[in-house]
């Protein structure tokens, strides 16, 4: 992998792999104005595609630089979509009420979970996932963003220090206070 232009298929293989990555990253980053107009799955897949699209010009050296090139473009998207909304340019009058929040994808998803989990195992799914993004919504900014960076991305600690600007070892810090708040915000550590 080193310096050359990928396949097709082997930026698809690479897509999948890190699709539940992606899809859980865009949605913590993504904040509550974005994804009450659009959701996780229609961000994601607007990222991939552009991730596509953009292959002939990408020379792909690494899986970890594939990596930050995808989270990048899932990142522009969100920028870009918070933007427009904040700019108010989309028509109220075409929206739909209660939004790309994933009502209708909820239910969707729901029916086909259904067949797989019970309605319990779903429900204790949900309350998992809620806790865990309503834990990590209260950690400081730094420590929040250095355990994604970590743990979402998988970025080394060397390459989460740049992007922070900060050492190597304020960084590891960083991550290691970020998941001991994280674990105390859930209810994980004993007293």
């Amino acid at each position: 992998m080193s310096g050359e232009q990928p396949d097709r298929a082997e930026l698809e293989r690479l897509l999948v792999k890190h699709l539940p990555s992606l899809q859980a990253y865009v949605r913590l980053k993504a904040g509550a104005r974005v994804l009450d107009k659009e959701s996780v799955s229609d961000l994601v897949q607007s990222a991939c595609r552009e991730v596509l699209a953009d292959a002939p010009r990408f020379e792909l050296r690494s899986e970890n630089e594939f990596r930050g090139w995808l989270f990048q473009q899932a990142l522009h998207k969100i920028f870009n979509k918070d933007r427009d909304l904040r700019a108010a340019r989309r028509d109220v009058r075409r929206e739909i009420a209660g939004g790309g929040s994933g009502g209708d994808e909820v239910e969707v998803l729901s029916l086909v979970y259904d067949r797989i989990a019970s309605p319990s195992r779903m429900a204790s799914a949900r309350e998992r996932v809620e806790r865990f993004e309503s834990a990590l919504a209260k950690l400081p900014e730094d420590y929040r963003e250095a355990v994604m960076l970590r743990h979402l991305l998988g970025l080394e600690y060397g390459e989460i220090a740049q992007r922070l600007e900060r050492s190597e070892g304020a960084t590891r810090n960083l991550v290691h206070r970020g998941l001991a708040r994280l674990a105390e915000e859930m209810g994980e550590v004993d007293d």
